[in-house]
């Protein structure tokens, strides 16, 4: 494999395979794969309870702390039951 010019740069992302994006609400728009659990019918249509179990952000599943972050925003959790519940009814 040739040697490209970026390979000495002690700056570029591709010289620092340990750096990792730090997660942040900013990044919601991104997180994929979102799993709801805690749905409570008799709540309707509020469904407070419910809360994202398990998502992917990057490829990657999100850690607990990153999962609160999603959990802190209601309108996503809230947007993505209703996806949840939508797919209930196919």
């Amino acid at each position: 494999m040739s040697k490209d010019w970026w390979d000495d740069l002690p700056h570029h992302p591709a010289n620092q395979p340990d750096a990792k994006i730090k997660f942040t609400s900013e990044h919601l728009h991104e997180v994929e794969n979102v799993e709801i659990e805690g749905i409570d019918f008799k709540d309707h249509p509020d469904y407070c309870d419910a809360f994202v179990a398990n998502a992917t952000w990057l490829g990657e599943e999100l850690t607990e702390e990153e999962l609160q972050i999603v959990n802190d925003d209601s309108d996503f959790v809230y947007t993505h039951t209703l996806k949840h519940l939508e797919t209930l009814g196919d």
